[in-house]
């Protein structure tokens, strides 16, 4: 992006030495911008932000904040940049800036992740909740965030509860603390994420892929009982003592073996399918990782069961 990348007019009055290092700190960070270096395009955009507040440098030290996942802080710069007093030179270019700041701040706010905090087993008065490690207000249950890892924790007297919890960029999580009550105080209880509006919960997908697994053996007993017990029943009907699906009781080992080869071929595909459907939908609630295992079903003569990469 180089829209608006032209050399800052600084609206006060500076002396020369002044000017000189503030507009030359500005044109290194547009182009550390430029070419991707955000930290220290941020760090000289923000000195020559501090010593001229227009609004060609609040855009660009809000889009360095943004690429950095500081999006709060870009929030709060492009609120602050449209706003700006417009300088009495080069006011074109600074309401340019004003306008591209406003319809990037219109894009981010809604972006920016929700964390809301639920609690069972105590109230926010009774807390001391902290994310990342700063106290937050205990009369707020809904915290906007950056997008990326978080810390919750709540703490009641001697007993904390904690969680973890990724944030993608529109994501609203919810996070329940539970506290025990009465007897139960004196036992450390588990600290529960309970549900996602976008997003993948960590322990569903290695759940998903060993339901799959498993499904995939279920469904291969199955078919080696099946082949099986299709040979023990054409065993029984070419034996000359068992006639019309009926064998005399000298040959009832011989009906038994086929029972429970049949039995066993029944319970591996009842099993194995209601395994793989679970560990279908537990991926599918988990939702898509950028470096997912695939696998798949392969019925054939030759084989039969899970394919794929883990």
């Amino acid at each position: 992006m180089t829209v608006l990348a032209a050399a800052p007019v600084l609206a006060q009055p500076l002396d020369s030495v002044s000017r000189e290092a503030a507009t030359a700190l500005a044109l290194a960070g547009l182009e550390a911008y430029e070419a991707g270096h955000y930290e220290e395009a941020l760090d000289k955009l923000e000195k020559s932000y501090t010593v001229a507040r227009v609004p060609t440098l609040g855009l660009w030290s809000a889009r360095a904040l943004h690429k950095l996942g500081r999006w709060l802080e870009a929030e709060a710069r492009y609120q602050e940049t449209v706003v700006l007093p417009l300088p009495e030179v080069d006011t074109e270019t600074q309401q340019q800036a004003q306008q591209a700041a406003q319809a990037e701040l219109t894009a981010l706010s809604p972006s920016i992740p929700q964390l809301v905090l639920q609690l069972d087993g105590a109230t926010l008065e009774q807390l001391r909740v902290t994310i990342d490690g700063k106290v937050v207000s205990s009369a707020e249950t809904v915290h906007r965030l950056d997008p990326g890892a978080h810390r919750v924790e709540g703490d009641r007297g001697d007993a904390r509860q904690a969680a973890d919890v990724q944030l993608a960029p529109g994501e609203s999580r919810t996070v329940v603390l539970r506290f025990p009550s009465g007897e139960a105080a004196m036992a450390p209880a588990p600290a529960f994420q309970l549900e996602s509006d976008g997003g993948g919960d960590s322990w569903l997908r290695p759940a998903g892929w060993t339901a799959l697994v498993l499904g995939g053996a279920g469904i291969a007993v199955g078919t080696v009982s099946l082949v099986l017990a299709v040979q023990k029943k054409d065993e029984i009907d070419h034996d000359d003592l068992c006639r019309s699906n009926e064998c005399p009781p000298s040959r009832r080992e011989l009906v038994d073996s086929y029972d429970s080869r049949r039995n066993l071929s029944t319970a591996g595909f009842v099993a194995g399918t209601a395994l793989v459907a679970l560990g279908v939908t537990a991926l599918i609630v988990a939702g898509d990782g950028s470096e997912s295992p695939s696998a798949q079903a392969v019925f054939s003569p030759s084989f039969t069961g899970i394919q794929g990469t883990f």
